[in-house]
């Protein structure tokens, strides 16, 4: 089973962006595993991108990373953080993709 179409299915599914999301995998610098960056013109879009070239676990799991990021875009405070937020949305990505 591929992982990570299986896990942006589970995000989309059980832990849904409020605005619009897209995800796309490119080749990303040495050290550089994705990001996740907001669109400043008016419709807010946010825009996550994974390193294609990271091992299809390894993608799952910075997609489910970015994607907690995403679900922050309201709170422009906590969006670029690590914070207690960001750790509370990580595990509802982590759950909705690694459920047992």
């Amino acid at each position: 089973m591929k992982r990570f179409p299986a896990a942006l299915e589970a995000l989309r599914d059980r832990v849904p962006c409020p605005f619009p999301l897209r995800v796309s995998r490119r080749k990303l610098k040495d050290g550089l595993q994705g990001y996740c960056k907001i669109s400043k013109i008016s419709p807010l879009s946010i825009s996550v991108v994974v390193d294609k070239k990271l091992s299809d676990t390894m993608q799952a799991d910075v997609l489910i990373h970015e994607w907690a990021h995403a679900l922050l875009a309201a709170h422009l405070d906590e969006f670029y953080t690590h914070g207690p937020l960001w750790g509370v949305m990580y595990a509802r990505c982590y759950n909705a993709v690694y459920p047992d």
